[in-house]
């Protein structure tokens, strides 16, 4: 189902446009404004090998994938930016939220292959939810 990363053709900026049009296609199915919005500094290089890169879209597009599938939004907004040297992927939603336990997760789940794929690709992520307010996923790619 996973649509990975060719390392002969896929660099760091084609795939956040492969993760942008995934958002924009599904959630126009679904009826769900899907913005976009790339506010990284061009004059920082972000350099990734491509296996950060393959987690990278894993961790992007199963977080767009569960808002659209779960969150019962009108919006979902996936914003790119820099703190300091590092990546900042915040991808937000204004649907129901969820209550977030980390203890009952099911391998296999969308929660739990979030962490693996962020773990994976040395990446932090941070799930905040609130019932009724909706859910936000942060994912910071430290700079090495």
């Amino acid at each position: 189902m996973f649509d990975l990363v060719d390392p002969k053709k896929d660099a760091f900026p084609i795939v956040l446009e492969e993760v942008c049009s995934f958002g924009r296609e599904n959630s126009l199915l679904q009826g769900i404004n899907f913005q976009f919005i790339n506010e990284m500094n061009p004059e920082i290089k972000t350099q990734l090998d491509i296996n950060r890169v393959n987690k990278l879209y894993l961790v992007m597009k199963e977080a767009i994938n569960n808002a659209i599938k779960h969150s019962q939004a009108a919006t979902i907004i996936t914003h790119l930016t820099h703190i300091g040297r590092d990546l900042q992927v915040q991808i937000k939603d204004d649907g129901i939220g969820f209550e977030l336990d980390l203890n009952c997760l099911t391998k296999g789940s969308g929660i739990s292959n979030l962490i693996a794929y962020s773990r994976e690709g040395f990446m932090d992520i941070n799930i905040q939810s609130t019932l009724g307010q909706g859910t936000c996923v942060y994912i910071t790619v430290p700079y090495l």
